[in-house]
């Protein structure tokens, strides 16, 4: 028995060290793949993606001297922001911009260092996690070799894409790691003789209660500010919660108990009371009704069925990792604060980190929301991986063991524990390394967009031709092309010199603009009845807004300003994936005044014929402007249609274009009073119109019946341009 036991104690130290070897050159590999990637975002000046644009601003305005209640203020007035998150992150990253000279820089600075203080702070929980010998200090707490593996958290791309991104979710997950590393640190069970002795005096008794109720306070401060960096990330202090319950919090007299109780409570409660009095009651507007998306189980399930097929290996370690802990502290019959810190805590985080996730079904939701999660499952798989349940390592000790198994057959669970930890430990090896096997690339192959968006987007091996280092090119082309057009986008930007209608809020951000449009919150807003889109629609109407910047005319784009937009708005080019829209010039305005039941038509425009021509062309364009005002308290509620007619010389009807009023998209009851809509309406003359002067009438409609009789609004010429005409395609 003995013997058997050696070759095969042998036999798992070599497998064990191949793998280990060959998950570190992994983890290695990965690493430096995400250092190329955060030196190429750090270098990029604009902004990458839509999140990053709305924190840009906000940053911007504190660094401009704004108030920071002033953040927190209605959303359709100037600035027009809607502020997802308390304000922690922006705070910092506006205090960083100073020395920087960049917002945009601070801000990636910060995701950085929390991303390497997450690395850190979860080395600190893993080695506080595995068994430890009491007679000897964690001198050596770092450098401990199961902490390497805390860098298989680089291998998870949600992470390695955040890690240097303009982003609120790395801060709040390394505050809410550092506070239950503090907690760790702060309840070692080391006593020495002398410290035993001292423990008889009053003087220390008071000093030791002082500093237990200082050393639990302060993890508190960490979580609190976690939550006030991204309230739904809730794993830690949950953890940190439980952890008092079952740990240390019993043994506390109950001064200190009430004393963290109470410390806890204000941390949380006071500068929720605070923003919300100071920000005129827009506090909560804006971090609880603004993230209060609709939640759909499709969604959900179509999030959580592609991180599973994506990263299943690394669930599967996660999973063998609680099992080691809960089998560990079992036989091992710990007492109950090293039970708490090595088997309640990580798991307590994993179920905390499972409700956040869950949340992935918001619209709106990304795989950030799986950050916590992934964070438990490496700590999990890395508690399966402790030195002391190798028996490799020792073969006399299994010797030993085997030995005792053959003569006292009531301790045979005990006698093969290490056996089984090393066997766990090398199938959670086994799984790790294949996580690192596969990685999804980030951006297409043939387009200056995200990879998945338009084509298919299966995961690659991630070492040969398209492995990581080629990712790495390709993301380094990418964001030399996109930061040409980003260029150029910016100096359209600053050149127009007013506000910006685009769906990326970082274009207007980073370019010191306004964008009156802030499309994801402020359509969540409406949908809940908290936002107006009217006076916006208004002033699409009426061109008032000089220039549009659009990724995509849809998406979280309402049917009506798309309506509007579509008709008003004309594609001015293309600078890379993004589009340059211009109002429409209209022409001259010239002033009309006529009456339609509550409805006045103050003033007419026209398009007129390209240059040199001073006829229109038949198969041309006409483009008719209309400008209406409210005039009475109440219109009619019927469905009104804007009708142009086209008549000859002869009164014959040659054309009849009839639209509804603004689209169908603001009915006149929602205008403001005595202010000018414009309401556009093209249509194409006819290719055989006879060539005579013709007069342009125009009425309004509904129900099928006029609703005064045509007025006449100009003449034109129309005549033929000596061209010919072919049909295409």
């Amino acid at each position: 028995m003995r013997s058997t036991f050696s070759a095969v104690s042998k036999l798992l130290d070599l497998l064990l060290w191949l793998l280990i070897a060959a998950l570190a050159l992994a983890v290695v590999s990965y690493a430096a793949f995400c250092a190329a990637h955060i030196v190429v975002l750090l270098r990029y000046p604009f902004p990458l993606d839509y999140g990053e644009g709305p924190l840009l601003a906000q940053v911007q305005a504190l660094a401009n001297g704004a108030p920071l209640w002033q953040l927190y203020a209605d959303p359709a007035r100037p600035p027009y922001l809607v502020v997802n998150y308390p304000p922690v992150y922006p705070l910092l990253a506006a205090a960083l911009s100073y020395p920087l000279g960049s917002a945009l820089l601070a801000g990636r600075v910060v995701s950085l260092l929390a991303t390497l203080a997450t690395l850190l702070a979860l080395a600190v929980l893993l080695i506080h996690s595995l068994p430890q010998d009491p007679e000897r200090r964690r001198s050596r707490l770092i450098v401990h070799r199961s902490s390497f593996f805390v860098l298989a958290l680089l291998t998870v791309p949600v992470v390695r894409e955040w890690a240097a991104l303009m982003r609120v979710d790395m801060l709040a997950l390394a505050l809410g790691l550092c506070g239950l590393a503090l907690m760790a640190l702060a309840t070692k069970p080391y006593i020495t003789a002398e410290t035993q002795r001292a423990r008889n005096s009053l003087t220390f008794a008071a000093l030791r209660l002082c500093a237990r109720s200082c050393l639990l306070v302060a993890p508190g401060l960490l979580f609190a500010l976690a939550l006030y960096t991204k309230p739904s990330m809730l794993a830690a202090p949950f953890a940190g919660a439980l952890w008092l319950l079952l740990g240390r919090w019993r043994h506390l007299p109950l001064a200190a108990r009430l004393l963290v109780a109470l410390a806890w409570a204000l941390l949380a409660a006071l500068p929720l009371v605070i923003l919300q009095w100071a920000s005129g009651g827009w506090f909560w507007l804006h971090v609880v009704w603004a993230n209060a998306n609709r939640w759909d189980a499709a969604l959900a399930r179509q999030i959580w069925a592609d991180q599973l097929r994506l990263r299943w290996p690394l669930f599967a370690a996660g999973a063998i990792g609680a099992i080691v802990c809960v089998i560990r502290d079992w036989y091992k019959q710990r007492d109950v604060a090293s039970q708490a810190s090595s088997f309640i805590v990580p798991l307590a985080y994993a179920a905390g980190a499972l409700v956040t996730a869950m949340g992935v079904g918001k619209v709106g939701a990304y795989a950030n929301y799986f950050l916590e999660l992934y964070v438990a499952l490496v700590w999990l798989a890395g508690a399966a991986l402790g030195p002391e349940h190798r028996p490799a390592r020792d073969a006399a000790r299994v010797a030993q063991r085997a030995e005792q198994l053959e003569t006292r057959n009531s301790s045979w669970p005990s006698s093969l524990f290490a056996f089984r930890s090393s066997l766990f430990a090398l199938l959670c090896l086994t799984l790790l390394f294949a996580s690192t096997l596969r990685y999804s690339p980030v951006w297409s192959t043939n387009q200056l967009k995200l990879a998945g968006l338009l084509e298919p987007n299966p995961p690659r091996l991630a070492w040969g031709r398209y492995g990581l280092w080629g990712e790495a090119a390709r993301e380094a082309q990418v964001l030399a092309a996109m930061g040409r057009a980003q260029a150029l986008i910016a100096r359209e930007v600053r050149d127009q010199g007013g506000p910006v209608f685009t769906d990326m809020p970082g274009f207007a951000a980073n370019a010191g603009a306004l964008a009156p449009l802030q499309v994801f919150e402020h359509r969540q807003l409406m949908d809940t009845g908290r936002w107006d889109q009217r006076a916006l629609l208004v002033e699409l109407a009426n061109g008032t807004l000089p220039l549009a910047v659009l990724d995509y005319l849809g998406n979280w784009i309402t049917p009506e300003m798309i309506a509007i937009f579509t008709h008003r708005y004309g594609q001015d080019g293309s600078l890379g994936p993004f589009d340059i829209y211009r109002p429409i010039n209209p022409g001259a305005r010239r002033p009309v005044s006529l009456s339609f039941a509550g409805l006045r038509l103050a003033a007419y425009r026209l398009v007129p014929p390209n240059a040199p021509a001073r006829t229109f062309a038949p198969g041309a364009l006409l483009v008719p402007t209309v400008e209406w005002q409210r005039v009475a308290d109440r219109v009619t509620d019927e469905a009104l249609d804007v009708v142009f007619v086209l008549k000859d010389s002869a009164g014959n009807v040659a054309v009849e274009s009839v639209a509804p009023l603004l689209y169908g998209a603001l009915p006149p009851n929602d205008w403001p009073t005595n202010t000018l809509v414009q309401h556009m309406q093209p249509f194409a003359l006819p290719e055989d119109l006879p060539s005579e002067r013709y007069t342009l009438l125009v009425t309004l409609r509904a129900s099928g019946a006029d609703l005064a009789p045509l007025w006449p609004l100009a003449q034109l010429a129309v005549a033929a341009d000596g061209g010919q005409r072919f049909e295409s395609g």
